[in-house]
């Protein structure tokens, strides 16, 4: 199974804290980094603007193989079980709390 083009820029919008989706919080260039490395994911951001390079990233994790044909690849499992973990968005108000 592979995420489709909406939910992939949703995803994105989601771990770079971007409107609409501001109760995640805002990830500048070194914490977009820090992201995908806390996982294991070895990604450091590129300079280039925050979204397009994690939809890029997530583009990447997208194709890969999946062990189970209903669900995305283990990255992107990965990826989405950390992002929606309460711990790393409940209680964020604004970027200077990161």
């Amino acid at each position: 199974m592979k995420v489709g083009p909406a939910g992939l820029t949703k995803l994105a919008e989601m771990i770079c804290g971007d409107a609409p989706f501001t109760y995640f919080p805002y990830r500048s260039s070194s914490y977009l980094s820090r992201f995908f490395q806390d996982i294991d994911l070895d990604y450091a951001h590129d300079g280039s603007t925050r979204r397009y390079w994690v939809r890029s990233v997530l583009d990447e994790m997208n194709k890969r193989p999946s062990a189970n044909e209903s669900l995305p690849s283990q990255e992107m499992v990965k990826i989405i079980e950390y992002l929606l973990h309460p711990d790393h968005f409940t209680g964020y108000q604004d970027a200077d709390e990161i």
